[in-house]
This record gives structure tokens, sequence and C-alpha cells, in this order.
């Protein structure tokens, strides 16, 4: 694997576990509002809180959005999809995405040429991930 890929798939996790994080603590000190109805100082103070989060979370989710993940976004929003799951598929994508390309390379030659044309596309589907 590509240690640029790597530090890409490093940077979607950290995003996407900050944006998680934001919103669970958003829901945290919103339940802590609840509970403390007897206290109106610390209803307004959980609520602050609750709210304070809510927003770096929408700016988190769009940052992450308008840096081209959009996509991403909306299929990390289920939480029974799990990162590694998705990045495992753009992997799979890309290494085919990569054999089909340089099995046209080497083709466009054999029409050129008249050469005989390898399948690459059986050489890289053996390769580990």
């Amino acid at each position: 694997m590509q240690r640029w890929q790597e530090e890409v798939e490093i940077r979607q996790a950290d995003f996407l576990r900050c944006i998680r994080a934001f919103g669970s603590l958003s829901a945290k000190w919103n339940q802590l509002a609840e509970m403390n109805k007897q206290s109106p100082g610390r209803v307004a103070y959980a609520k602050k809180t609750s709210a304070r989060y809510a927003v770096l979370q929408k700016k988190a989710k769009d940052l992450f959005c308008s840096a081209g993940y959009k996509a991403r976004m909306e299929q990390c929003d289920d939480d029974t999809i799990l990162l590694a799951d998705l990045i495992h598929q753009d992997r799979e994508t890309e290494k085919i995405s990569f054999a089909r390309d340089l099995e046209d390379l080497v083709c466009r030659g054999e029409r050129e040429y008249d050469v005989w044309c390898v399948p690459f596309s059986m050489i890289f589907r053996s390769l580990p991930v």
C-alpha cells in the first residue's frame, strides 16, 4: 500500500471520529440537561455546551464535505457501516481501476503492433490487500 493512501485513510478516520465524537458529546450534554430539571443553572450550562458541540459537529461535517468527501459522509451517517469496510471497498476499486488502466495501456500496443495482450486483471486479483 502507498504511504500517501494510508495517510488519506488516517485523516478520513480522524475526521469521521471527530464528527461522531462531537455528536455524541452534544447528545450526552442534552441528556444531562434533561436529567437536572431542578437546577436551572445546570440546565442552561448543559444546553449551552450541547449547542456548542452541535455547532462543532456541523462545522466539521461541512469542512469534510467541502474537502470532497460528501459521498463518504453520507455513507458513514449510518452507524452500522464501518469505515474500515468502506476503505477496503475503495482499495478494491482502485486496484481494479489500476489493473484496467494498465491492461488498456498494454492492449493499445496489441492493436498497433499486433502484440499479445496480457490480462493484467487476472494478475492483480491475486495480490494481497
